[in-house]
């Protein structure tokens, strides 16, 4: 999976829009009358896959239909993020989003297997009986790893799920496909933090805010100028 990373990484980069990180969804407030929140909106989402209800982008319906227009077994998850990424003028949580939208909205059907869509995508694991599973627990993860949820550790606690409630019928495939999309979703984000130039322009200046508080409060400070040498005094 790191080549199809990078790969992603090449997409974000040569896009025409810009890179922007995206705005993660939340709850509204007050949407918990007793004040508790047990999971954040994506993770209670994807849990029960409802993130195509919940958490509806816009971009699903032009998404499957370029999907239909493809060959059988051909769409790879580098045509696919590229294709979400653009209808998402390079909005990258919304790109990840769409793409678990359209690929977990069959989830409770009998014969999600041949769904028009499923039929569409490339096998992620030779010989998996559970192609549908893999793609959407791989977007899945991802997500909540981009959306900075704790994707590696749910990842394991499923994998633990998955064999205690069904032994030797677990699906490998699924539960690398959870590994996978955790750790690429977790590096993406890092990737796309660095690169978004209004994110780092609102980091600067939160910087040079804190800056100026700190010496009106505390005077001169040390710092590693971009030399790696020690100052003391104002950096801005």
């Amino acid at each position: 999976m790191e080549a199809t990373l990078a790969n992603f990484k090449k997409i974000i980069k040569n896009g025409s829009w810009g890179i922007s990180f995206g705005k993660m969804h939340y709850w509204a407030p007050g949407y918990f009358s007793s004040g508790k929140i047990i999971a954040s909106k994506i993770i209670m989402s994807l849990a029960t896959a409802t993130s195509a209800r919940f958490m509806y982008v816009g971009q699903e319906v032009p998404l499957i239909n370029w999907i239909l227009t493809r060959p059988n077994n051909s769409v790879t998850m580098e045509q696919l993020f590229g294709k979400s990424y653009a209808l998402n003028k390079g909005n990258v949580y919304l790109t990840i989003l769409t793409i678990e939208n359209v690929l977990s909205d069959a989830t409770f059907e009998a014969e999600r297997e041949k769904t028009a869509v499923n039929q569409k995508l490339a096998d992620l694991y030779a010989a998996s009986p559970n192609k549908f599973g893999d793609w959407y627990h791989l977007f899945g993860t991802m997500l909540a790893g981009y959306a900075g949820e704790p994707a590696e550790m749910i990842a394991d606690l499923y994998g633990v799920y998955r064999k205690i409630s069904r032994g030797a019928d677990a699906e490998k495939a699924t539960m690398a496909a959870d590994k996978a999309g955790a750790k690429m979703g977790v590096k993406l984000r890092r990737f796309v933090f660095d690169n978004d130039k209004e994110i780092q322009r609102k980091l600067r200046e939160e910087i040079k805010t804190r800056e100026v508080l700190s010496r009106k409060i505390l005077g001169n400070l040390k710092y590693i100028g971009p030399d790696g040498n020690m100052y003391i005094g104002p950096r801005f």
